[in-house]
């Protein structure tokens, strides 16, 4: 390395106390992140519900209390989860439940999951490429703030809860320990990763395939990978899940067998969805990922499925920031590692990171400006919400003066003279025409507002004791009456 590189390096990392930022962005990634879950809890499902949570928060107060992991939430008619995809991991997650029953639990360890994959990251950098300490950190911080995630967690995380955001840390895991040549553990954490879902169990059998066919220099675990993934998700795909779901396939499957019910192919759309696709997943790393050839032969498959799926009717795979990107997430993340450490310079890693944390603001700040949240309807929605229950409740409050009012009145009533209860009955019929008017502006502005946006949308929602059901609910504006 020439001085003047090693000089305008140390200049830049010195600047900069790099191991105070990287605590400082983590600090600022869990807060940020905790607060956005705990804002979708406490607002959003007090009036419409979580929807994907509340399925698996459903499994699980099921097991606590009966022993069984039915739903019945949605399509659903007192199934087993597994029905929907062989989610085995969420049997790990039973213990923890039965500590702290709530659907904290499973949103905030979503965040969690990805401090676990950045610090996996940190361990393949450093002890298997020795990467400098400086350069770790700045990458560290790079993907902290990495605006995929944000709208992820943010955005698509409406639906509340995926247990696909446990598989980057876990493939990550097994991955390092392959790399370390330790047998025991990258078997431990290989098969934890298959227990995410069924299908991500292909990710494997295309490593294990590029490590025998074009790698060329296979090792005998990577048989063992090829052919337990395929049998595993045989398995899964042909029977466990058909047998929960009382079919003779998956839902997927049939539904990409019966085509699209009703949508328009717009090849425009396509594009720009692809796109904008590219651009989240890929920019903050310059696109180095796709110049690895390992990388890129194991994406293609995933991105065809996405396309399939999307000319299907299923537009989320496809979408930037949506959970379905986490099976190639830890992908990019090798891809860059390797194409980033073919880089000699150190001046030039510098550069590289300079560039993408541009990008990374550039793009969070183009997400807020041109569509705050990601999504301003919904959270337009969610932020009025409590404005409309304080009306609500100064509402009922002068009903409720004005309901006793009236009932003072009919008191007097027996007692008063034949003129002053004519009198009376028009101050209560005034009354009565308030009242009316007070539910007119109740129903048409505050009921409106909220409740018939969301009319078509799944209205789960739980307590510490688990779903509510619809008659018992207490949480929701009650029905004008």
């Amino acid at each position: 390395m020439d001085t003047l590189s090693l000089a305008e390096s140390s200049i830049f990392t010195r600047r900069l106390d790099i191991k105070f930022c990287l605590y400082a962005a983590i600090i600022y990634f869990l807060v940020t992140t905790f607060s956005k879950q705990l804002h979708l809890f406490l607002d959003y499902s007090s009036s419409l519900g979580l929807r994907d949570l509340a399925i698996f928060q459903q499994a699980l107060h099921n097991f606590t209390t009966d022993g069984t992991l039915e739903i019945s939430l949605g399509a659903h008619d007192h199934q087993s989860i597994f029905g929907e995809h062989a989610f085995l991991f969420l049997v790990f997650l039973i213990p923890l439940y039965y500590v702290a029953k709530t659907p904290l639990l499973l949103m905030l360890s979503q965040p969690l999951a990805y401090v676990f994959m950045i610090f996996l990251v940190y361990k393949i950098l450093k002890d298997l490429y020795k990467e400098d300490l400086k350069i770790i950190h700045l990458i560290l911080i790079l993907l902290l703030i990495n605006p995929t995630y944000s709208i992820a967690l943010q955005n698509f995380n409406v639906y509340g809860f995926h247990p696909e955001f446990y598989f980057p840390p876990l493939f990550l895991a097994a991955y390092y320990f392959y790399a370390k040549e330790n047998v025991p553990l990258f078997t431990i954490f290989y098969l934890l990763s298959l227990s995410i879902i069924e299908y991500y169990s292909l990710v494997w059998i295309a490593f294990s395939l590029y490590m025998i066919f074009v790698n060329k220099s296979p090792q005998r675990i990577d048989y063992f990978v090829l052919v337990f993934s395929l049998a595993y998700f045989t398995c899964m795909f042909l029977f466990f899940v058909p047998y929960f779901r009382e079919t003779s396939l998956p839902w997927y499957a049939r539904r990409l067998s019966m085509g699209p019910s009703s949508f328009d192919f717009d090849v425009i759309n396509l594009i720009k969805t692809l796109s904008i696709n590219l651009l989240f997943n890929f920019a903050i790393f310059l696109f180095l990922p796709l110049k690895n050839r390992q990388t890129l032969i194991l994406l293609l498959p995933w991105y065809l499925a996405f396309t399939l799926a999307y000319l299907n009717g299923y537009v989320l795979p496809l979408s930037a920031g949506s959970w379905h990107g986490n099976a190639i997430y830890p992908l990019i993340l090798l891809g860059y590692i390797k194409e980033f450490e073919k880089l000699s310079e150190r001046h030039t890693k510098i550069n590289i990171l300079k560039v993408g944390f541009a990008i990374a603001i550039l793009l969070s700040v183009a997400i807020q400006y041109l569509r705050p949240a990601y999504n301003h309807g919904m959270w337009a929605m969610i932020s009025n919400y409590a404005g409309l229950r304080d009306d609500y409740n100064i509402i009922q409050k002068i009903k409720k003066y004005v309901e006793g009012v009236q009932a003072k009145i009919a008191q007097r009533k027996t007692v008063t003279k034949p003129e002053e209860e004519k009198l009376l009955q028009k101050l209560e019929a005034k009354i009565q025409e308030l009242v009316a008017y007070i539910n007119a502006i109740y129903y048409n502005v505050l009921y409106g507002a909220v409740a018939t946006k969301t009319s078509s949308a799944p209205l789960y929602m739980f307590d510490e004791n688990g779903i509510i059901p619809q008659e018992k609910r207490t949480k929701r504006l009650p029905q004008p009456e």
